[in-house]
């Protein structure tokens, strides 16, 4: 098995100083491609084009396949390993804190809880479990029989405690209360139509993104649901759909295809790493995660032999 590793990335167009990372060189490269344009604080540093740093290894924790990923307060990278059946934790130095099975279960979607838990989503029986990060489940929450779905493939957790399921099977997405009641079901026509949605993240404002790769955007509703925009991403729907987190200052980071892209508050989605983003032999398979630490540093993963799981840096 191939060694997968945990890297971090840092442009070549232009070098921002974070704490621990050293002095700026006397005399860096020249880039190919344009420079980073500075804008929010979750701008990345020169948008198309990286240069990789090895910083840790990802191929002791023998993930087969990385689906989807989310960081928890205290820094924990949780990392979905479909294939495998299991949830791997690192810890913010890149080494392996706890693994455990989850089964026969078929998870796709979680999130970290404002409890700074991790909630998984059972797409099988539509089941939430709640865990610590030693992997131990505190609750299960049963969404099934008062939320029909099919094929969930989205989940993700509101700052008040409330859940979103994205109904890939038939182009919907649920909000749920805490305790498993119905609170409201988004669907078409007109800017609500979906086709197999694939995941969904939540803002601390409340704002929603919803992964509508078949359609190739990524639709933002506000807190009460209503439709705000629509942004353009090229994508897949169902399985191999888009995977989301949220940034900070009303922004969104979008793992889809080969590519990871940054949607600001305002104005387009734009490529930050991966092939869109000009580095064509960065990824052989698709980008199946991607994850924000609430602080400077992103996650992606590829589902390629490699299994390569890596992290850029944001602007402090």
């Amino acid at each position: 098995m191939r060694r997968a590793r945990l890297f971090a990335i840092i442009g070549t167009t232009a070098f921002l100083s974070f704490a621990g990372c050293g002095k700026k060189p006397a005399t860096p490269a020249k880039a190919a491609g344009p420079t980073a344009v500075p804008a929010l604080s979750t701008e990345v540093a020169a948008a198309t084009r990286v240069r990789i740093v090895e910083a840790g290894v990802l191929g002791k924790a023998e993930v087969k396949q990385p689906r989807s990923l989310r960081v928890d307060p205290n820094g924990n990278l949780y990392v979905v390993d479909y294939v495998g059946r299991q949830i791997v934790v690192l810890n913010a130095s890149g080494a392996v804190r706890n693994r455990w099975s989850y089964g026969a279960a078929d998870i796709v979607g979680i999130d970290v809880g404002p409890d700074g838990l991790l909630y998984t989503l059972d797409s099988a029986t539509m089941k939430v479990t709640v865990y610590n990060s030693d992997g131990k489940p505190g609750r299960t929450i049963d969404l099934a029989a008062r939320n029909g779905a099919y094929n969930p493939r989205g989940f993700a957790v509101a700052p008040d405690g409330t859940f979103y399921v994205v109904d890939t099977g038939n182009s919907r997405l649920h909000h749920i209360s805490a305790d498993g009641n119905p609170i409201k079901i988004f669907s078409g026509p007109g800017p609500l139509k979906f086709s197999e949605p694939s995941d969904v993240a939540v803002a601390a404002s409340g704002q929603v993104a919803l992964g509508d790769g078949a359609n190739k955007r990524v639709v933002i509703l506000s807190p009460q649901g209503d439709f705000v925009r629509a942004v353009g991403i090229p994508g897949n729907g169902g399985f191999d759909g888009m995977r989301l987190d949220e940034g900070d200052d009303g922004s969104f980071f979008a793992a889809s295809l080969d590519t990871v892209w940054f949607i600001p508050k305002e104005g387009n989605a734009r490529a930050v790493a991966g092939k869109g983003a000009g580095n064509q032999d960065e990824f052989q398979g698709l980008v199946t995660g991607v994850a924000w630490d609430a602080r400077e540093k992103v996650f992606y993963a590829s589902d390629s032999n490699a299994r390569t799981l890596k992290v850029f840096k944001l602007k402090p």
